[in-house]
């Protein structure tokens, strides 16, 4: 041990830092000018543990390790190798990564994480796949598609417990240059441990993912859901949200993930209007009657009220969700007594009709105008409107019914 201790010290020495029993930074005054510039980044632990197994068994760090080549040359500054490449992160798409962007990174992500999750599986273990969730602005702001946004407090704690991982949030704003400099080294740190990070690329506020850095950390792969976003960006294009992904807890049980989930349908279903963002959220049954509000409403239409852009996303998502939902019962059922089996599948059904209904915007293409249809804004006419009232009332009933059972399957397993 004293061997692989004294080589530990000449890596790290060399790299700006000083190890005492512990691991610290030199000072500006212990480093010599090749260390100087950029702050430097501690080794995680995973690095030093490589370091400390490869050193015991005689093996040069990267012996026997299937790592992109870039990581077999030695770090040029404190633990920043010149470049890092996290292999089989796979790209993210509309349309085909799923419409909820948060579950859509953190499944390509979990591809190279301890436990591996698609994107039904997020959705449902969150309660997205079943959650209806409305935004009223404040008086005199603009209607925006926040509504289907997944990275919030609760879905994140959800898919942190279901996957073992404690995803950290910040919000860094170009506006704290001192804690954007604290989270870029971070970024380094997290990429150097083979652990993606969920963030947003500018100008969009979806989540994209950052999964390796080149030239030593000036600039980041990315991948996002925008064909036109460059694979490569420097820092100051990333935008105010980072989610890291921390492992070292266990994930829950199969079953007790998805009755976590489920329990989420039930309550977001009920939930009460939360204010936040400088208006009002609106969940389940009364998310329905907001919307439908919303579309009632003179001002729909003409720039002071509901716009036909967010009116689409928002029928897009739910879709998407829907669909999500659907798979998931069906996935899951088995896992439930036969007498809770049966009301999860009978949800399913239910939301299976609601998809039917929901076709028509891509069937008939006459409501919710989305690019889709070949339609424009001026084609969101008060006709256009009265059709998608009626369709998102029946939207509201068919749900109802789907999570009733929903709730009768938990009470069964009670």
């Amino acid at each position: 041990m004293i061997q692989i201790k004294r080589h530990t010290k000449v890596l790290l020495k060399y790299n700006g830092f000083i190890y005492e029993g512990a691991l610290r930074e030199k000072s500006a005054g212990e480093r010599s000018d090749k260390c100087r510039g950029r702050p430097k980044i501690v080794l995680g632990t995973a690095a030093i543990s490589l370091m400390l197994a490869g050193m015991a068994s005689g093996a040069s760090l990267t012996q026997g390790m299937s790592r992109p080549r870039s990581l077999q040359a030695a770090p040029k500054t404190g633990g920043i190798m010149e470049d890092v490449l996290i292999p089989n992160v796979a790209p993210l798409k509309w349309g085909s990564s799923g419409e909820t962007t948060f579950a859509g990174a953190l499944a390509a992500a979990s591809a190279v994480m301890p436990e591996k999750a698609d994107y039904t599986r997020i959705m449902g273990d969150t309660g997205l796949a079943f959650r209806l969730r409305w935004f009223d602005p404040a008086a005199g702001k603009p209607y925006v598609g926040v509504g289907a946004v997944g990275e919030f407090p609760r879905e994140i704690a959800l898919a942190g417990d279901a996957l073992g991982l404690t995803l950290k949030p910040v919000h860094a704003p170009k506006s704290d240059p001192i804690k954007r400099e604290a989270i870029d080294q971070e970024l380094l740190a997290s990429i150097n441990e083979f652990r993606p990070v969920i963030c947003y690329v500018d100008p969009n506020m979806d989540c994209g993912l950052i999964y390796g850095y080149k030239n030593q950390g000036k600039s980041y792969l990315v991948r996002d859901y925008y064909s036109e976003t460059a694979p490569e960006q420097p820092y100051d294009k990333l935008g105010f949200f980072f989610l890291f992904l921390e492992t070292g807890k266990t994930p829950l049980a199969r079953k007790d993930a998805v009755m976590k989930g489920l329990e989420a349908a039930v309550e977001n279903w009920t939930r009460t209007d939360e204010k936040e963002m400088g208006g009002t959220f609106a969940y389940g049954a009364a998310g329905y009657e907001a919307w439908i509000a919303a579309l009632s409403s003179d001002a729909a239409g003409t720039g002071n009220g509901l716009n036909n852009h967010v009116n689409w996303w928002l029928m897009d998502t739910l879709i998407d969700a829907r669909g999500a939902a659907t798979k998931y019962l069906r996935a899951n059922a088995s896992l439930f007594s036969p007498a809770a089996q049966a009301h999860l599948l009978k949800a399913a059904q239910l939301y299976d009709e609601e998809l039917g209904v929901t076709s028509a915007t891509f069937n008939k293409k006459d409501v919710f105008l989305g690019p889709w249809t070949g339609k424009s804004d001026k084609d969101w006419t008060p006709e256009v409107r009265t059709h998608e009232k009626a369709l998102l009332a029946q939207c509201k009933t068919l749900e109802a019914q789907a999570v009733a059972e929903i709730e009768k399957a938990l009470a069964a397993e009670k």
